[in-house]
């Protein structure tokens, strides 16, 4: 099976999800973008200091205050992304090992008597697993 299709099975799974997608991508550039910021405000606040201090007090408290709200929402929004993340797996994984079992309880009697016992279900435990590590 090529990628490309696989790409299509595992989109058409987060269908119902589009929403929460996009808002974890969001979140994430904003992190992505707001991690960037920290080091280029910390190194003017840094500048600042090694001019004179006395002068540059307010503008330093200002820098430094501005690095820690920053970082702030930067934590925040990692914090939303990462749960949503989390549902997302959750939510995804239900639905999969959902319609696996369906399909299992179609199965004939004849296939589910030629398996060993419990080799189905693992089967579909362990690749909902691999799935979601591999979405993760």
């Amino acid at each position: 099976m090529s990628k490309t299709k696989n790409i299509r099975r595992i989109l058409r799974y987060m269908n119902g999800f589009k929403g929460l997608v996009i808002l974890s991508f969001v979140l994430a550039c904003a992190y992505a973008a707001l991690s960037m910021l920290i080091p280029f405000y910390s190194g003017k606040t840094i500048d600042l200091i090694d001019s004179n201090v006395s002068d540059n007090m307010q503008s330093i408290l200002n820098g430094v205050l501005l690095i820690a709200i920053i970082a702030s929402i930067g934590a925040l929004s990692q914090f939303v992304m990462l749960r949503i993340n989390n549902r997302l797996s959750y939510d995804l994984i239900t639905r999969l090992k959902n319609e696996a079992y369906g399909k299992i309880r179609r199965l004939p009697i004849s296939y589910i008597d030629r398996s060993e016992s419990g080799s189905i279900q693992s089967l579909v435990i362990n690749d909902c697993r691999g799935f979601i590590n591999n979405f993760q």
